[in-house]
């Protein structure tokens, strides 16, 4: 790999043609950690109103939290697998 492409990398996800940047303003200015909170909520208020339920649930959450307490557990004990 060269070297000038090598390490961590930005993906701009603030142009116009990303579904939350049309509520926004003009496409490439950067919007922050806390305009996600903005978005999550909108969300919510949206599957509210239409009488859908907001994702994501408690059930996923819960899910996500297996998977990250499995990470968690191969981490310290180095194992790989379902235990």
């Amino acid at each position: 790999m060269k070297g000038n492409v090598r390490g961590w990398r930005s993906v701009h996800v603030t142009d116009g043609d990303h579904p939350y940047m049309k509520r926004w303003w003009v496409p490439g200015l950067q919007i922050g950690y806390e305009h996600t909170f903005i978005h999550q909520f909108a969300d919510f208020l949206q599957a509210l109103g239409e009488g859908k339920q907001a994702s994501p649930t408690f059930k996923e959450g819960l899910a996500t939290d297996y998977v990250t307490d499995a990470v968690l557990k191969s981490a310290k004990t180095r194992a790989v697998g379902r235990s």
